[in-house]
Parts: C-alpha cells; sequence; structure tokens
C-alpha cells in the first residue's frame, strides 16, 4: 500500500516525548502539535517541513482551551495522549492545589481531549489513540501517590473505552512507559541516574511503530510496556 499521509495531533509536543514524537512523525504526516509554549513549540517545528506541521497552544487543564482546540483542528486520524506533569512527595506534604494540578493535566485532560475527538471516529469508522502513560499507572512507588492515582485512572479508562469502540475500526492503544530521561525528573536526578533512563527517542520509535499498523484491519496492540534495560529505579 502506498504511504499515506495521517493527520496526526500530539499534546505536550513542545518538549520531552512529545517533542521527539513530533521529530519522528512530522517528516511523514501532518501533525498537529500541542502545548503551551508556543515559542518551544516553534522551535520543535522548525526541523519539519513547513506544510506538515500546525501549532496551536493549550493548556490541558482547561476544557475551555480543549474544546476550542477541537473545534479548530477538526478531524484527525491518530490523537497522542502525552502531555503529562508530575510532582512527587508524600501526600501528608503535598499540598492539595499540586493533587488537583496532576489530576487536571493527566487524567480530566485526556479525557476531555478524548469525547472531544471521538464523534468524528466514530463517524468515519477510523481511527487510533495512543496514550503515553507511565509505569506508575501499575507500579506502586513511594511518593508517587497522587501521579499514580492520575495515571491508573487513565489508563483504566482507556482500557474500557478500547472495548467501546474496537468493533468501530478505532485502535486503542496505551504504551506504558519507564523512567526517561526528560525534563520530567530534576536536573540532579537526570545527572545521578540518566544512565539508568531511556531516551525520548526510544519512545517516539515506538509510537512511529504503533503508526504504522493504523490500516491494518486485523491486528491491534492494546498495550506494551518500555522499561530501562536495568529495570525501574
Amino acid at each position: 500500500m502506498p504511504h499515506q499521509k495521517l493527520d496526526i495531533l500530539i499534546t505536550g509536543a513542545s518538549r520531552g516525548i512529545g517533542a521527539a514524537i513530533a521529530s519522528a512523525l512530522g517528516h511523514g504526516h501532518n501533525v498537529v502539535l500541542i502545548g503551551r509554549d508556543y515559542a518551544a513549540l516553534t522551535s520543535v517545528a522548525s526541523g519539519l517541513p513547513t506544510d506538515n506541521v500546525r501549532l496551536v497552544t493549550c493548556d490541558m487543564r482547561s476544557t475551555d482551551d480543549i474544546d476550542r482546540l477541537c473545534q479548530t483542528v477538526g478531524n484527525v486520524d491518530v490523537l497522542i495522549n502525552n502531555a503529562g506533569i508530575a510532582q512527587f512527595g508524600d501526600v501528608v506534604d503535598m499540598p492539595r492545589t499540586d493533587i488537583e494540578r496532576q489530576v487536571a493535566t493527566n487524567l480530566l485532560g485526556p479525557l476531555t481531549m478524548m469525547s472531544n475527538l471521538l464523534p468524528s471516529m466514530l463517524s468515519r469508522k477510523s481511527g487510533m489513540i495512543i496514550t503515553v502513560n507511565s509505569v506508575a499507572s501499575t507500579t506502586i512507588f513511594r511518593g508517587a501517590a497522587a501521579y499514580s492515582a492520575s495515571k491508573a485512572g487513565l489508563l483504566a479508562f482507556t482500557r474500557s473505552l478500547r472495548q467501546e469502540v474496537r468493533d468501530h475500526n478505532i485502535k486503542v492503544v496505551d504504551l506504558i512507559v519507564g523512567a526517561t530521561e526528560t525534563e520530567i525528573w530534576s536536573s540532579a536526578s537526570r545527572s545521578e541516574h540518566g544512565h539508568r533512563m531511556m531516551t525520548a527517542d526510544h519512545v517516539a520509535d515506538l509510537v512511529g511503530q504503533l503508526v504504522k499498523g493504523f490500516h491494518d484491519d486485523r491486528c491491534m496492540i492494546e498495550e506494551i510496556t518500555i522499561r530501562p534495560q536495568l529495570g525501574d529505579l
């Protein structure tokens, strides 16, 4: 089958894993890069063909922002839920605002995005949703209670959604990712443990492989876990 450009929306595309995914997919597909920092998005887009890329600012904590974004973008073939934040610490020491910020960004934002884009996919009987999740959704880490709750909730949602839409030729894929050397970790942690972390390109390469299965009507990869060679930190 000849190569066909897909319309792909990537959240959290201004840095880290999202930027690496944009670079991996933006040469062969039409990509919409989503983030809060327009200057950072522009930097990511500078290495991509101008006719393949579109930049839209959006705060994933804002339902109004997401609603406006989805109305502006229109039909999307592939949604890549990548945006996320992490704030670590024991529950007793964590301000309520930090807990709410993680739940809003990591859980409610992607849920709102999917709810907005699904009707079009269902009407076309075609679509793919790839969610870049974390091993914290399935593995216990001290100091990650709020983060884990947001990620576990997202995994439960996408697992259930998969069963709802699979008969409509829509693929819902969960990519469960271990420690990756990005800005979600402090500079001190990256300096000390970077040799035990994957790179953003490791994850982006795998996302590229998943997208290649978009047109396969007989096979769907449901979940993949990717970890550093030496395991969790």
